[in-house]
């Protein structure tokens, strides 16, 4: 895998615990999945997040009546490929299948691989046809009722039992080697069931999206969508918004906060960076910007001028359709209600298990760093999640060298969104110059503004963002909510309709266009842009035109 200098070749590694292989026919994507852990991540986070992601997704298509139980087992391909797999990873990077998602969705009644694809990565760019399996209509017509009656309590019920759980796993995960072992295992058993009520809750909501879409068009609202699938009130990220501008204005303190929120982070998909409760710097450094904004621009009160917004467009919707038809729409509209606020509480039970796992993890490298098996606590992250909970390798130095060594090589280089079979290796370039053009994408947010760019790569580092600008970056988190609500619009390089970002950018009545693939590249902070919600696009301004249009 290394010349003779010593320098890894990507080119010809083989598979290992951040690299799989795949067959020449198969489409995949880092887009979405690049939401939830962007970028190269270590063997231990990717065993976390790959295992739990493929083990949910198999059962959750049993569960829909997609497929028999003995044909949804996890099979790899010979020679340890990823062909049959919905999510694999790549030069270190967690990627979705896009081939093995649409032939779900081709399994099921109300939506397609073609509309699945468009919807959760974003555009369709695999030239792949749908395959309709009507045979298995009725297996789902059947199961997905009962799936949909079943995961809104159940994960209701789950995010509030993680919560006693979380803060008292993450306050004591164990002083020592078996102790942290088990508290890593709790916490990927709750991270997997937690994926899996995630899953379903996706699934659901896509298809209600779907319908929804299909209502405004029926109507002669094209677009009409954007308006009708927000203003739900109560959403777990604009709770926290509400909360951090309670902080800053002296209504709450940074540790009854903490206490609630402290399981967010920058990267809060990463489990080697800090969370809010490890490192509440970034929250310190917003609450002067929060103080300082106008009363009217407080959550609660944009919340509700979202939920008005939705009402007189469910209004225009139902008397724009034929009677016939109202009721329907009715039930899908209440369906939509129900569905789509339930992708964040499952996020947040998800988010809280993997923090228990951050802090089981740092502690079992202080475990082994203290009895002499690693150099640093840091090491254990260059392990997979079996083998820190399991047996470890004979050789751990020499393991954890081999696959730093990988890791920082794959770093330096870069794959495509979307590509077909192995993706293409090309080196980290420097960013290209805004050429004056616009950009194009998917418009998920209503309303045009103009304003200066401010490009964050990491809120870790770069926190400061004035109230107005327009917040461009790669992909969003649920941390980044904090930033959404002074940022004049969005413009994100990754996600489709129905990613974190959309969803969060539609609730707090923000402009945002997503799935530029290229923002970050393009813009420059202090770049001034027109940012239009409605015609999905990114364009040049007269810089003497600052504000809404």
């Amino acid at each position: 895998m290394s010349d003779e200098g010593g320098v890894i070749d990507l080119a010809t590694a083989g598979p290992n615990p951040v690299h799989m292989h795949s067959g020449p026919g198969i489409s995949w994507t880092t887009a979405n999945f690049g939401e939830a852990i962007p970028g190269v991540q270590t063997p231990l986070c990717l065993s976390f997040w790959v295992d739990a992601s493929e083990a949910s997704l198999r059962r959750m298509s049993v569960d829909l009546g997609a497929y028999r139980r003995r044909d949804a087992a996890i099979a790899d391909a010979p020679g340890g490929g990823a062909d049959r797999r919905y999510m694999g990873t790549f030069y270190g990077r967690m990627c979705g299948n896009i081939t093995t998602f649409r032939a779900l969705a081709d399994r099921m009644p109300a939506t397609s691989g073609d509309a699945f694809e468009e919807q959760i990565f974003g555009v369709r760019r695999t030239g792949e046809q749908s395959r309709p399996m009507r045979r298995r209509y009725p297996v789902v017509a059947a199961k997905l009722p009962v799936a949909a009656l079943r995961v809104p309590p159940s994960l209701v019920a789950a995010r509030a039992a993680n919560e006693a759980w979380w803060k008292a796993a993450v306050a004591d995960p164990g002083i020592d080697l078996p102790a942290a072992q088990a508290t890593l295992n709790e916490a990927f058993r709750r991270f997997e069931l937690r994926i899996h009520a995630q899953g379903l809750v996706g699934m659901l909501a896509q298809a209600c999206f779907e319908r929804v879409r299909a209502l405004a068009r029926a109507a002669g609202l094209d677009g009409a969508e954007a308006e009708l699938v927000t203003g739900y009130g109560g959403m777990e990220e604009t709770l926290l918004l509400t909360d951090l501008w309670r902080t800053a204005r002296g209504g709450m303190d940074m540790a009854e906060f903490l206490g609630r929120h402290g399981f967010h982070g920058p990267s809060t998909g990463d489990i080697t960076t800090p969370s809010w409760r490890e490192d509440s710097a970034p929250l310190e450094a917003l609450l002067p910007v929060y103080r300082a904004l106008a009363d009217d621009e407080a959550p609660d009160r944009r919340q509700a001028t979202q939920v008005a917004t939705r009402q007189a467009t469910e209004a225009r919707l139902l008397s724009a359709l034929p009677a016939g038809q109202r009721p329907i729409a009715r039930l899908v509209l209440k369906l939509t209600a129900r569905f789509v606020p339930l992708r964040e509480v499952g996020k947040a039970a998800y988010v809280q298990a993997f923090d228990v796992a951050r802090a089981a993890a740092r502690a079992a490298g202080a475990a082994l760093e203290k009895q002499g098996i690693v150099g640093d606590a840091g090491d254990v992250f260059f392990l997979t999640r079996e083998e820190l909970c399991g047996r470890l390798p004979d050789d751990v130095a020499a393991v954890v060298a081999e696959r730093r060594a990988f890791h920082d090589a794959c770093r330096r280089v870069t794959i495509p969104e979307y590509w077909t079979g192995m993706p293409a290796l090309t080196p980290v370039a420097e960013p290209v110059d805004h050429d004056g053009r616009s950009l194009e994408g998917i418009g998920v947010s209503r309303g045009r503004v103009t304003g200066r760019v401010r490009v964050i790569h990491d809120p870790l580092v770069e926190t400061t963002l004035e109230p107005g600008e327009i917040l461009v970056c790669s992909t969003t988190n649920p941390a980044w909510i904090t930033l959404f609500l002074v940022a004049g619009a969005l413009v994100i390089d990754l996600g489709g309709p129905l990613s974190h970002g959309a969803i969060a950018a539609r609730e707090l009545g923000i402009p945002c266009v997503i799935n530029t693939r290229t923002g970050t590249a393009r813009l420059r902070t202090g770049d001034f842009v027109v940012v239009d919600g409605d015609a999905g696009t990114v364009r040049p301004a007269d810089t003497h035109t600052i504000g809404e249009s």
